[in-house]
């Protein structure tokens, strides 16, 4: 195996655990975070993780999977994630994401992290092989996963999330429904592992 994978993600969806599995796994260089697609390198027997955009195309030997989830899991995390890691970590996600930090505390209310926009450009063909798999499916998956690699990827114990939404009030749920649902409903009907 001489190649190069990139981990991309929403952001909040698996996308670190598998980049350092991979890495750990196969023993490959484990990357600074690419917040630039177009000015990356790709390096040989280096695995890349990032939440830009997708780029035009790839160098042949590149393997590119990305990750997504549940908009309500991924607002929730950010900001269980924001009072933990404080507004620093924040900021530099939504950089990452290309987002609107200046939205933040509006978040309910705004797509900030322009989620739907990553979505609907990872979702769907590309000039370049892509796999795209939802959280839960990384280890339900794990063997098409690897098969993908091209070489066995051991995974940590699956840690299935808080469910946060359900102890948002009445008013906190519609919010995040008006602004995520059209997205969460393309999330839900999107298949669990698809290669294209």
């Amino acid at each position: 195996m001489n190649n190069t994978i990139i981990v991309g993600s929403l952001g909040r969806a698996g996308s670190t655990t598998l980049y350092q599995s991979i890495g750990q796994t196969i023993q490959y260089n484990l990357t600074n975070f690419q917040d630039n697609l177009k000015q990356c390198d790709y390096q040989k027997k280096c695995v890349y993780q990032t939440h830009d955009f997708p780029p035009n195309n790839l160098p042949k030997h590149t393997k590119f999977i990305w990750t997504f989830a549940d908009p309500y899991e991924i607002v929730l995390s950010v900001l269980n994630q924001g009072k933990k890691k404080g507004v620093n970590w924040v900021e530099d996600h939504f950089d990452h994401l290309k987002g609107n930090f200046d939205k933040y505390d509006n978040i309910f209310n705004y797509d900030a992290m322009r989620l739907e926009k990553h979505f609907d450009e990872w979702y769907k063909n590309h000039s370049f092989e892509l796999l795209t798999i939802k959280y839960r499916t990384i280890w339900k998956e794990q063997r098409k996963l690897s098969r993908f690699i091209g070489n066995y990827i051991d995974l940590p114990m699956f840690n299935d999330r808080e469910d946060r939404f359900s102890k948002l009030d009445k008013g906190e749920k519609k919010k995040l429904e008006d602004t995520y649902g059209e997205l969460h409903n393309k999330i839900e009907n999107a298949e669990n592992f698809k290669v294209w």
